[in-house]
């Protein structure tokens, strides 16, 4: 143990391990979110495409058709950037902490069996490797969510407008 009492490797292995678990968690939400989004996507586009599409291909004025092929086409070009966007965020990472370590799972896998026994720093400085994985695995996550958020904007304000101009139905022009 350290002579220093506030250099407690126990406590630095503790605190480490509750970061990891918290991390973890964020991940889940990231996920979750995600998720979430891309079912709001889903159900937008199936209410577009159910309302809009059969006026759509019913005919209509000129610039009823030219409205809406502009704000259909916003409206494809929103859904899926944002659907890339979301789908990366939901693909999985399995790249791990750096060298060895008994914290994560793509890291044990590499190490082809147990771990050695260590000792408390080396416990401390594995776990925290571990945590900066984590920590780069929800940013990741969490940025691409953020990146999916304008074309989010895009795809529900082209939605909308072509349902209206849809359903209203402007006159044709002569």
């Amino acid at each position: 143990m350290s002579t220093q009492p506030d250099l407690d490797p126990w406590r630095d292995l503790l605190v480490g391990l509750t970061t990891a678990a918290s991390l973890q968690a964020s991940i889940r939400h990231a996920d979750t979110k995600a998720a979430a989004l891309l079912t709001i996507e889903g159900a937008v586009t199936t209410a577009v495409v159910d309302r809009a599409l059969p006026l759509a291909v019913g005919g209509g004025g000129v610039v009823t058709l030219s409205l809406a092929t502009l704000l259909a086409t916003s409206f494809v070009i929103g859904v899926a950037s944002a659907t890339w966007q979301l789908v990366l965020a939901l693909r999985p990472r399995l790249e791990g902490a750096s060298g060895a370590n008994r914290f994560g799972f793509p890291n044990l896998v590499r190490g082809k069996g147990r771990p050695p026994v260590a000792s408390t720093r080396r416990h401390r400085d594995e776990a925290w490797d571990f945590v900066a994985a984590l920590a780069r695995i929800a940013m990741a996550k969490h940025l691409r969510i953020r990146r999916s958020m304008p074309w989010l904007v895009v795809a529900m304000t082209s939605a909308s407008g072509l349902v209206i101009v849809m359903n209203l139905g402007l006159p044709a022009m002569s």
